[in-house]
């Protein structure tokens, strides 16, 4: 049987190949549309990366909402996968502080995908930035 530590880094893996393979066919459409030619797939997926982050992406709102949904669900998870582990470390002496290492950084990992999945949704057009402009009265600021 699997132990827990493998189930992890194989779920780890697969979502970052899964979002690689995402954003990839995303950023290749948008490349080839603009008559150029996108990198190979393992170059860009553990290339050095030279895209600005300034630069705004404009993305349609249902888009945003699907992809808001998707993060909030892997938010979820992500937090029963800490609970799942929380509690299997609770009956162990040996080894429960990898557990418990384990069991805050699928919390954080849960934090972090609840916060941009609720914020995808929550923004009202393509003009606001991901990150900042958290009140309605904050877009004349610069």
């Amino acid at each position: 049987m699997l132990s827990t530590l493998t189930i992890v880094v194989a779920i780890l893996l697969a979502w970052f190949l899964v979002s690689g393979t995402v954003a990839y066919r995303y950023r290749s459409r948008q490349m080839r549309s603009a008559g150029q030619e996108p990198p190979p797939f393992l170059v860009y997926l553990f290339g050095p990366f030279r895209m600005a982050f300034s630069d705004r992406l404009s993305i349609p709102r249902p888009t945003r909402i699907v992809l808001g949904l998707i993060l909030s669900i892997g938010g979820v998870f992500f937090m029963l996968l800490a609970i799942t582990i929380f509690s299997q470390a609770q009956g162990r002496q040996h080894g429960a502080f990898s557990g418990y290492l384990f069991v805050a950084i699928f919390v954080g990992l849960a934090i972090v995908s609840l916060f941009i999945g609720l914020r995808l949704i929550r923004i009202a057009s393509h003009k606001e930035h991901l990150f900042k402009g958290w009140r309605k009265n904050n877009g004349d600021s610069k």
